[in-house]
């Protein structure tokens, strides 16, 4: 997409109310670490399977739950942060967000996240996966703590700081993830040689002046409190059943895999 034309894009938004939102391993950095939980070390090598207890679903027992996976489309949600920009900016053609609960323990619930094959149904294996934990004191209802997530832009990835993923686990294996969300903030200083071809500009506080025109003010950053990270968020009312499992895979592991390049 060329700028003048997704200027024209912008122009046309609605503005939204004012809202708040860095690649590793392709090229950006997060105050430490591959990704998995801010701050920390490389994703994706969390707990394989795992066990818990027996019995139906709910009253904040994990072991039910575990094994379910969902397909998160990225492409075909509701952008509804920054209000007006994010679709434009991160809607076209994402590969679908793999979300599994990969093992259960008394209190919470830890999941591990993925990446489809670009528009394939099977998972990208040269893409970083990311640990997750959820408590399970409200499950169905599913809300992880915050961490990092990578996510693809052209042939780069880059940080979502501060992610959640949100839903309702099913009753039923094979049924859907319902109602989920997913939210982080984008540091604009890291995101701006992937938004400079769009808007014509890789400073970071001319980009947050073009948020800011459609509502969406910079915030406080969580690596160092500057005010220049813009809320992300994306949401939709069913994520379908995935078939898995998601395979761990880190940075090194995929360093040193030649089919990845």
């Amino acid at each position: 997409m060329s700028t003048l034309s997704l200027l024209a894009l912008l122009a046309c938004q609605p503005k939204g109310d004012d809202d708040s939102g860095a690649p590793l391993d392709g090229g950006a950095t997060d105050g430490g670490g591959d990704a998995g939980t801010d701050g920390g070390g490389d994703g994706g090598t969390g707990g394989d399977g795992g066990t818990g207890g027996d019995g139906g679903t709910g009253g904040g027992d994990g072991g039910p739950y575990v094994g379910m996976a969902f397909a998160l489309d990225l492409e075909e949600a509701t952008w509804t942060a920054p209000a007006g920009l994010g679709a434009p900016f991160f809607g076209d053609t994402q590969p679908d967000l793999l979300i599994e609960v990969s093992a259960a323990f008394e209190g919470s619930v830890d999941l591990r996240q993925g990446w489809t094959e670009d528009t394939l149904p099977t998972q990208d294996a040269c893409a970083q996966t990311a640990d997750l934990v959820a408590p399970t004191s409200g499950l169905p209802s599913l809300a992880t703590e915050p961490a990092t997530l990578l996510l693809p832009w052209g042939e780069e990835w880059y940080p979502l700081l501060q992610a959640t993923v949100t839903g309702r686990l099913p009753e039923a294996a094979g049924d859907p993830l319902q109602d989920w969300t997913v939210r982080g903030l984008v540091d604009l200083r890291t995101w701006a040689l992937a938004f400079a071809p769009l808007v014509g500009t890789d400073d970071p506080d001319e980009l947050a002046e073009i948020f800011a025109g459609f509502g969406a003010t910079a915030s406080a950053c969580p690596t160092d409190a500057v005010a220049l990270c813009v809320e992300l968020a994306v949401e939709d009312a069913l994520a379908p059943s995935w078939e898995g499992p998601l395979t761990p895979r880190s940075a090194d592991e995929i360093r040193a895999d030649g089919s990845c390049g």
